[in-house]
């Protein structure tokens, strides 16, 4: 199990490992050939970086319109107040989907020819964890990304669009709404 959090006096940010192995992640590394463990290695510090994005549009530049999902009060918000809904856990799965979906710009990036594939894996092992972690299921928001293509503008950066995707593709939406700027809801 990995976590990562933003060091806010120095802004660096610190990955924590758990070396305890965890049942459902031991089967599935099981399955992956050599030859693709350095792209889940990979995957998976994007993923972990991908928090400490977040939290540092949350925690240092204030971007609370950015980091929390639509329904949640921003007028007058404070970094205590959002620290309160962190908290809460309001926001888990919103933070979780964010760095699930740059894990599969970046497979779309890093493996062009075989993107899907990593991307359906990683949809497969969400399912398969849900149960147990629940607050981690992000296979809504990732198989509608896939679907569409998981397009990224050449001049934007993964985590750039992984905010915007996140937003548009939230399973909650009930009318679609353009697509961000830039990326093509292409469906296959």
């Amino acid at each position: 199990m990995i976590a990562a959090g933003l060091r806010l006096g120095d802004g660096v940010c610190v990955i924590y490992y758990n070396a305890t192995q965890e049942e459902g992640l031991i089967e599935f590394f099981d399955t992956v050939p050599e030859k693709d463990l350095p792209v889940w290695l990979n995957s998976m510090a994007v993923h972990e970086l991908s928090h400490c994005i977040e939290q540092r549009e949350a925690y240092v530049r204030r971007r609370f319109d950015l980091v929390l999902p639509p329904g949640i009060a921003r007028d007058g918000l404070t970094v205590q107040g959002y620290f309160s809904v962190v908290r809460s856990g309001a926001v888990e799965t919103w933070g979780e989907a964010f760095a699930d979906i740059v894990s599969v710009l970046y497979f779309r990036q890093a493996v062009p020819d075989r993107w899907r594939q990593f991307a359906g894996s990683l949809v497969s092992l969400r399912g398969k964890m849900a149960g147990k972690s629940p607050e981690h299921d992000t296979t809504d928001w990732l198989h509608q990304i896939i679907a569409a293509g998981a397009d990224k503008p050449a001049n934007q950066s993964l985590f750039e669009t992984a905010f915007q995707l996140r937003r548009h593709y939230r399973p909650d939406r009930h009318a679609p709404a353009a697509a961000p700027a830039g990326t093509s809801p292409r469906r296959f």
